[in-house]
């Protein structure tokens, strides 16, 4: 199954898709649909994430918890936390078994003009720990 088969799982109407070169873990790609929506679309590395079902609950929980943290201080809940789209039936993953081997996706919407970072240094991480 193509990555734009496997958006259509999401119910995104992909048009066009990039590689996402940054990251060394899953393989991600910043995907567009047709009324110019942007996504990131992971394949989830099951050899460093065993537990999938355990991995996707954390984050949804995670990810709810700070929702509503930011919707209570009146924050934009489409920047400042993950947006994760359901997979067609619902769950915020799911595989496709190819050749034998499973295969997780997971998506969410990207976040414009967000900064990431390949390394961090003493001052990041600080300041990464004063966020929490």
């Amino acid at each position: 199954m193509n990555i734009f088969e496997i958006c259509s799982k999401f119910k995104i109407n992909a048009v066009a898709i990039k590689t996402i070169k940054q990251g060394i873990i899953n393989n991600s790609w910043e995907v567009t649909d047709l009324v110019g929506d942007e996504y990131v679309v992971q394949e989830i590395n099951s050899k460093i994430f065993d537990n999938i079902d355990s991995l996707m609950d954390n984050i949804c929980r995670v990810t709810n918890h700070i929702k509503n943290k930011i919707l209570l201080s009146g924050g934009d809940i489409s920047r400042e936390v993950l947006t994760i789209i359901p997979f067609e039936n619902q769950n915020y993953f799911s595989y496709v078994d190819d050749k034998n081997v499973r295969h997780y996706y997971r998506a969410y919407k990207y976040v414009k003009n967000a900064s990431t970072y390949d390394d961090a240094d003493e001052t990041l991480l600080y300041q990464a720990g004063v966020g929490f």
